[in-house]
């Protein structure tokens, strides 16, 4: 007696040993197919096809040959060649039940339910007789959703064993697929006349109850079910969904933390904790659990699209993100998860990221009006005008009663000066909703801007008529005052908003404005030293402080407040026009050469030109400064030096 050693490859540091009786007589297809197998023992599946393929070349017609290789290709998850593989087998063996029902097996899963169909269909003209087969053919069925076919062939399995609770079951979930309630209570009730102690019987008919909107027939189902299996996690679960339903929150989550005192990684109690949680605002809670669920059944989608969600309303879009991108892994249905993509993207102002998952969801499906409007929205935020209509267009075209969508129109058409279209839009959408102070806001910015101010005004007073502690509303509405030259009201509506957003800077300029043509110099500066206490490096107050001070005929004030500004910003042009403008007018002309010269030098940066701003009023005067400002230009060296010294 002697031993044959086959060494495998550095993955596997064993031998395989097959003992051999007698060398010239050994069957090598045996041989084959014993190495095979020890090499399937030791997980080494490469080795083993290669001898399950010798030991098939040695004895074609070995079909059990050929289901090990048909195997072996299933698990290197090469589906096609395992199906090649097995209808070589029924080649040559056409009554091997095991290579239908595994082609059967197979072309389900790679969801050609055809072919998973076809190959059992074959059976039950071999079979005619074999419960079995029509208990696969129905299963096949009910998982590929045709509902109808399942029933026929679960009652033709049942006529072969009539006290079978698995096929009233699936009779019933078939039923209850297809929303026929009535059917599915009627099948369940003859099962529980079979087994009146069939925990899951009345599970399902608790669940039928529940999906009929029959929230108290559920409650008494589930119950007779927890009576005959305390223990049953689904059951607590699907009662709390009862309760929650009823509005009985306390005892709904009391179900969910039962269901999850038998299972503590149950997925769908954790979710709907999680739910409960989310509808409460308490975000981090929900957190919490949509977390756990999500490391219950990674390949849950709504579990992460729910996680996804509470982290938006905790403005969390980085992890918001995250979870979409994992749930895009898992779905099937990608419709939603691309829209939820997009509108992450959106807040996180990855607009280019945000449009491209928007359009992908209207690819999907161009029945889906927030795609297009949120791809409006996306466009509208880029300044795209053009292309932020026609998506707002599309979405008004499947819900043209949505009041948002001509407010956003108006919007856009307001922004590209269309203001026909403009006002067409935002009229029609406070037609559809009287309280949208949006349109009422934006309505009253393009009668401002068309100089209508009497309309202005009155659509700006119906924003504050709706929501009086709209501080917009009161400052667009002290700017309208001002055109009409109602200053008292203007600084009176100013005041208003200062009220209810205090430290705004744009308020208090606007106030500034009022002031001055009131002359009220004082208040005006005022205003100005507020707005420096809340940007202090804000050098072109100091330039309009120093302007009022001058406008008031407080020059040193003026002056001060100029070289203030210059501490900040020295190569500012205006500072050095407006001390060139203070010293023209103590006829101090070093000072005004020397201020002139700066302004030239810094003007063109800021787009100035010393020849356009004629700031002395006596064309004698001017046309002297010029002349002198020739000559500084042609002795630009040596005179700018000592010009500097005798200034300083």
């Amino acid at each position: 007696m002697h031993y044959i050693y086959i060494f495998c490859p550095k993955s596997y540091t064993g031998r395989v040993q097959v003992k051999m009786t007698d060398k010239k007589t050994t069957n090598r297809e045996n041989y084959f197919i014993n190495v095979a197998k020890k090499y399937l023992d030791s997980d080494n599946i490469e080795l083993a096809l290669e001898c399950f393929k010798k030991a098939s070349l040695i004895n074609p017609k070995n079909d059990e040959v050929l289901l090990h290789i048909a195997n072996i290709y299933y698990k290197k998850q090469n589906y096609y060649a395992a199906i090649d593989v097995l209808k070589e087998a029924l080649s040559k063996n056409p009554d091997n039940m095991n290579c239908y029902f595994a082609i059967s097996d197979i072309a389900f899963k790679i969801n050609n339910f055809d072919m998973a169909i076809e190959y059992i269909q074959k059976l039950v003209f071999k079979n005619p007789n074999n419960e079995k087969v029509y208990s696969k053919l129905a299963e096949i069925y009910l998982k590929s959703g045709q509902y109808k076919e399942a029933v026929k062939y679960f009652k033709k399995a049942i006529k072969f064993n009539p006290k079978s609770t698995d096929y009233y079951n699936n009779i019933g979930n078939a039923y209850v697929y297809s929303g026929k309630y009535d059917l599915a209570i009627e099948n369940q009730k003859k099962l529980l006349k079979i087994d009146p102690q069939n925990a899951w019987a009345n599970n399902i008919l608790g669940y039928i109850y529940y999906r009929s909107g029959k929230q108290e027939k559920a409650i008494e189902h589930f119950k007779r079910a927890l009576e005959i299996n305390p223990a049953y996690t689904h059951v607590h679960n699907n009662l709390g969904n009862c309760y929650k339903d009823l509005g009985d929150i306390k005892k709904a989550i009391y179900q969910y933390k039962k269901a999850l005192s038998t299972n503590i990684n149950h997925g769908w109690a954790l979710n709907n904790l999680g739910d409960i949680y989310s509808k409460k605002n308490q975000h981090e809670l929900a957190i919490k659990y949509y977390k756990k669920a999500v490391l219950s059944s990674p390949k849950e989608v709504l579990f992460y699209n729910n996680l996804s969600e509470a982290y938006i309303y905790n403005q969390d879009y980085e992890k918001a993100l995250e979870n979409q991108k994992k749930a895009l892994q898992f779905s099937h249905s990608r419709e939603k998860i691309l829209y939820l993509m997009g509108y992450i993207n959106l807040k996180l102002k990855n607009l280019d990221e945000a449009i491209k998952y928007f359009q992908q969801t209207a690819d999907i499906n161009d029945q889906n009006f927030d795609a297009y409007n949120y791809l409006g929205l996306s466009y509208t935020v880029q300044n795209k005008y053009d292309l932020a209509i026609k998506y707002f267009l599309k979405a008004l075209k499947l819900k043209p009663q949505e009041s948002f969508v001509h407010y956003n129109l108006g919007r856009a058409y307001f922004t590209r000066n269309n203001f026909e279209q403009a006002l067409n839009h935002l009229r029609e959408s406070v037609k559809i909703n009287p309280k949208l102070i949006q349109s009422f806001n934006t309505l009253g910015n393009l009668f401002y801007k068309t100089e209508n101010y009497e309309k202005a005004k009155k659509n700006y007073l119906k924003v504050i008529e709706l929501v009086p502690n709209e501080y917009v509303a009161y400052n667009n509405l002290g700017n309208t005052y001002f055109k009409l030259g109602d200053f008292d009201k203007s600084i009176d509506a100013f005041k208003h908003a200062l009220d209810l957003i205090q430290d705004n800077p744009a308020i208090y300029l606007n106030m500034v404005n009022t002031y001055i043509q009131t002359g009220s110099f004082s208040e005006a500066i005022s205003c100005l030293d507020k707005v420096l206490n809340l940007q202090p490096n804000d050098y072109k107050i100091y330039n309009y402080k120093g302007l009022i001070y001058f406008w008031a005929n407080d020059i040193a004030n003026a002056i001060k407040s100029f070289n203030k500004g210059l501490e900040i910003n020295n190569k500012f042009p205006m500072f050095y026009y407006n001390l060139g403008l203070i010293y023209y007018k103590k006829n101090n002309y070093l000072k005004i050469l020397y201020n002139i010269e700066k302004y030239t030098r810094y003007a063109d940066g800021y787009g100035f030109d010393f020849y356009d701003l004629k700031i002395f009023q006596l064309e004698r005067e001017y046309n002297l400064i010029v002349k002198l400002y020739a000559l500084l230009k042609a002795k630009k060296y040596l005179f700018t030096r000592v010009l500097g010294k005798l200034v300083r």
